[in-house]
């Protein structure tokens, strides 16, 4: 049976292959997000790191694993951040991390913050903002936006001295071999209707947990080849004329988040319900009719206000490279048959 959403399944980097491209000059390459972030701020020893509210926790917690002091500023989908960050009082030997929202967000000028910028556009590698960055540092998670089993990525538009660049390691390497597997499962059950879905789920899980515990460690050699054959740009294409039929969706009962401008490239088909149990309700009949909504993200408690309403209301449908023009039409109508019998 077709599934729709939670962890990529292999995918030929010869599906989406145009030219050989050279898309990430200049990037520095990691076994995943948090690492690149980790590594950057225990190269620049900052004091004090200001992050938004809405946020990954998973994430902040791994940089406050480096000792630097993490204060949060409001920010989430929906507010005015660039008022939020001129609002905070910095001191000496602070940093900001600015986030670009499901990739929502059109270009933030960073000129006058008068401390150190890092961008984070995992969501959206390839928009204006991320291409005509004026910040200090730039990171990206690339294994939340493409198919590949690990990758983080780090680099300076500002052309600033960079962090030693990490080496590859035996436990990373085992770790990708191992998740490459798992998503060549999920492809032959997907496509074939052959296999154990619970075999490929944990590993997964298996490595997912692993990455916690992972060295810094360098992109295995296997995952840099295969994003030299692959094309982004057409994988975000297809993403957006996805994303565009989704948005075609005829529902009253729902909020649909739409870019700020058309460079835009939107993670994920995102929307807000009116309450967190008519969310929850929505997520279920989902899951129930084998499409995989992402809820991002789980805060804290003492996180209150807009931040907390949202991430309470929120839904993400994958909407991505994997997917048709077919697949959306099945997408759309299980969306719209789940907003109608929660509502109920």
């Amino acid at each position: 049976m077709k599934e729709y959403g939670s962890d990529f399944h292999y995918i030929l980097a010869s599906d989406f292959f145009q030219v050989r491209l050279n898309q990430f000059k200049d990037k520095q390459f990691y076994a995943d997000g948090r690492q690149a972030i980790q590594h950057l701020v225990v190269f620049r020893k900052w004091e004090r790191i200001w992050m938004p509210e809405y946020f990954c926790y998973e994430i902040v917690n791994a940089i406050k694993e480096t000792g630097v002091e993490v204060v949060f500023y409001p920010d989430a989908p929906g507010l005015n951040d660039d008022d939020l960050v001129k609002n905070i009082p910095f001191r000496k030997n602070d940093v900001i991390l600015r986030m670009n929202y499901f990739g929502m967000r059109s270009r933030r000028d960073n000129s006058k913050v008068p401390v150190e910028v890092i961008e984070d556009h995992s969501h959206d590698l390839i928009g204006d903002w991320s291409t005509k960055s004026n910040a200090d540092w730039c990171i990206a998670s690339l294994r939340k936006t493409l198919p590949i089993p690990e990758g983080g990525m780090l680099w300076s538009p500002k052309k600033h001295e960079m962090p030693v660049s990490p080496l590859q390691t035996d436990e990373n390497n085992k770790l990708t071999s191992k998740r490459w597997d798992a998503m060549k499962l999920k492809m032959e059950y997907i496509d074939k209707g052959i296999g154990d879905k619970e075999t490929f789920r944990r590993m997964y899980i298996e490595t997912e947990e692993d990455f916690e515990k992972l060295p810094v460690s360098d992109l295995t050699s296997e995952c840099k080849e295969y994003l030299r054959y692959f094309d982004v740009k057409r994988w975000t294409n297809v993403k957006n004329e996805n994303w565009r039929q989704l948005s075609k969706i005829k529902s009253d009962g729902i909020q649909i988040l739409y870019p700020e401008n058309p460079d835009c490239n939107m993670f994920s088909f995102v929307f807000l319900l009116e309450s967190e149990q008519l969310r929850n309700r929505v997520k279920t009949y989902l899951i129930n009719n084998n499409l995989y909504p992402v809820v991002l993200w789980n805060l804290r408690e003492e996180i209150t206000g807009h931040a907390s309403e949202f991430s309470k209301r929120m839904v993400s449908i994958p909407c991505d490279g994997r997917y048709n023009a077919d697949d959306m039409t099945v997408m759309k109508e299980i969306l719209t048959q789940a907003i109608v019998s929660s509502e109920k």
